[in-house]
């Protein structure tokens, strides 16, 4: 696996923040199918997504 993707100089995209982006993307997105389907507001779950994500990066940095 290559740690760095793409490196422009000013800004470096590195495969693990590809990958957890793309995980936070898929979660997000299965929780709103699923939430959908059990009569829950999508909308809302893609709000407290923002919080979630937010909260997790916080939370990671302090561990």
């Amino acid at each position: 696996m290559y740690p760095l993707i793409l490196d422009l100089g000013f800004i470096q995209l590195r495969s693990y923040g590809l990958a957890l982006a793309f995980a936070f993307l898929m979660g997000i997105l299965l929780a709103s199918y699923r939430g959908k389907k059990v009569g829950l507001n999508p909308d809302l779950i893609l709000d407290l997504s923002v919080y979630i994500i937010i909260s997790s990066i916080i939370g990671a940095r302090t561990y």
